[in-house]
């Protein structure tokens, strides 16, 4: 039992050394669905499940449970917060998405009061030549215009897991899909959000050509923008895993739970490196 303890204990500590923990810094909300829709970040921002049609499910490495499943039929998760508290000046949105279709009109993935869209209709069909782009932009709701707007460079592929990430650093905005800069766009002002609370999945008004027909999973919001490298970091499943290793003391038993814990860092991290290691090769043995 030692013997296994130590090994645990070292090779969390070589994998879990290569998380990091600026990946924590300025994050205001974080939703990986562990079961339910609330805020693991700390700041008590959890979601609201309206509808039958939002469901747990798998997530990207299959575990159960661990991502929202939307039907297409308007249900969605509600969070209720300002939103120019997170999204008047610079900030950051990942999360990850996998459509099963693109039937819906302009389905949302993140939708915010007021259409001061935060993440607006991935597979939009507005013009119908975009269909199966990511599109993004900020809503200047007095001006009756939109500011930041873009759309993806390359489409989506049904039933496959993108992450998707929008960055805006100085009135510059930056979409990545997976870890490449997919689209760019700059506003001339910082547009003040003045919503109170955001969905996801839909917009607050449940219509089906809102909803999306897949899965979603680990959302993050930052109140700064992320660096190309800290993108990159999410994007290979880094940042995800816990770095707090649990130190056992020579000749004082371990708690079981604390073997677990250092288990589940393991785990996680194993999960995180088969997810990269599928994604170039998905014939490896391990990803069958």
């Amino acid at each position: 039992m030692k013997t296994r303890v130590f090994a645990v204990c070292v090779v969390v500590f070589l994998f879990c050394g290569i998380t990091h923990a600026g990946l924590s810094d300025g994050l205001v909300a974080y939703y990986p669905f562990n079961g339910n829709a609330n805020d693991e970040s700390g700041n008590g921002h959890n979601g609201i499940v309206n509808g039958t049609g939002a469901t747990l499910t798998n997530d990207r490495f299959g575990n159960a449970n661990k991502a929202y499943s939307f039907n297409g039929t308007g249900s969605y998760i509600r969070v209720n917060v300002n939103t120019a508290d997170w999204f008047y000046n610079d900030f950051s949105i990942t999360v990850w998405v996998n459509f099963k279709n693109f039937t819906n009109t302009y389905p949302q993935i993140i939708w915010s009061e007021n259409y001061n869209a935060i993440l607006h209709g991935l597979g939009t069909r507005y013009p119908i030549d975009q269909l199966k782009r990511v599109t993004f932009y900020q809503q200047n709701r007095e001006a009756s215009s939109r500011i930041g707007h873009m759309y993806s460079s390359s489409k989506l592929n049904e039933n496959e897991w993108y992450l998707i990430a929008i960055v805006k650093s100085n009135l510059q905005f930056k979409m990545y899909i997976n870890s490449s800069v997919s689209a760019s766009a700059s506003s001339i002002t910082n547009v003040f959000m003045d919503g109170t609370f955001i969905t996801i999945g839909s917009d607050n008004t449940g219509r089906t050509e809102t909803s999306i027909d897949g899965s979603i999973d680990d959302i993050r919001v930052y109140d700064r923008a992320l660096s190309a490298s800290e993108v990159q970091q999410l994007y290979q499943g880094q940042g995800t895993c816990s770095s707090e290793v649990v130190k056992f003391t020579a000749g004082t038993p371990a708690k079981a739970a604390d073997v677990n814990a250092n288990f589940d860092a393991l785990n996680c991290q194993i999960q995180a490196l088969k997810a990269i290691v599928c994604k170039n090769d998905p014939t490896a043995s391990v990803c069958q």
